[in-house]
């Protein structure tokens, strides 16, 4: 049981990362223009 609220916790934890990551990326490419972006 509480195995599972970690791997919730750490889940979360990814997310937030995530979400954070792509408003830097974002942040970035306004700044530097859209050739900073990373290829997809």
């Amino acid at each position: 049981m509480g195995s599972r609220m970690a791997a919730r916790s750490a889940a979360d934890k990814v997310k937030r990362e995530r979400t954070t990551f792509d408003k830097v990326m974002k942040a970035r490419a306004v700044t530097y223009g859209s050739r900073s972006l990373p290829q997809k």
